[in-house]
């Protein structure tokens, strides 16, 4: 049998794929198809062996039987995906929220555009239940997906770091047993979204 090619050793399945998506002849020989060919008979002849002796090993454990159930021994399986969750498509692009880079001003004021509320009851010494709802609803989403930095949107709200701190933290427990205050994030998330791809051009001149 001729010799493989230390390229055609290596590379294997992928390297084979690789040359064909490019466009590229695949086997410039014949003998070097009936060599490839042959090396995947040698492989899956390794794997049974190595199968075969695994299920020995584990019997004589009396775990043989469940060698077959091994997640990395099972078939392939085509993934689906959630249409609801945003991902990654086969040609790269995200699905997911396009958010842009703003600063803490700029998103403070956005946010509460969105919402209908007065930037300045946010930063206000106002503590009634409705703004303190408010508060953790917008430094939650600034700083769990827009990338905002505590201190910095405790400077525009006038409040100390911990402060702003501390709302994230009692948002993120509300989170998990309210489900409409996880939704109203999910809401403002999506509504800034689209409103700064909107003013694009109005922030970038601000900036």
């Amino acid at each position: 049998m001729p010799r493989l090619r230390c390229e055609m050793i290596e590379g294997g399945l992928y390297h084979v794929y690789n040359r064909f998506a490019r466009g590229e002849e695949v086997f410039g020989d014949p003998e070097e198809a009936i060599c490839f060919v042959d090396r995947l008979h040698e492989v899956k002849t390794v794997r049974r062996a190595y199968l075969s002796n695994l299920k020995q090993a584990m019997k004589e454990d009396e775990l043989g039987d469940k060698v077959d159930r091994l997640p990395w021994w099972q078939r392939d399986r085509e993934l689906d995906v959630d249409p609801v969750l945003p991902y990654v498509d086969v040609l790269g692009r995200s699905t997911g929220l396009e958010r842009q880079d703003l600063r803490p001003e700029q998103f403070i004021s956005l946010a509460c555009e969105c919402l209908g509320s007065d930037p300045g009851d946010v930063a206000s010494r106002r503590q009634d239940r409705e703004i303190g709802r408010l508060r953790r609803l917008i430094v939650s989403c600034g700083i769990e997906r827009w990338g905002q930095r505590a201190g910095e949107l405790a400077e525009v709200l006038r409040k100390r770091p911990v402060v702003v701190s501390r709302w994230v933290s009692e948002a993120s427990r509300i989170k998990t047993d309210d489900q409409t205050f996880a939704d109203e994030i999910d809401a403002l998330d999506q509504s800034m979204a689209k409103r700064a791809i909107e003013r694009l051009a109005e922030f970038r001149s601000a900036g």
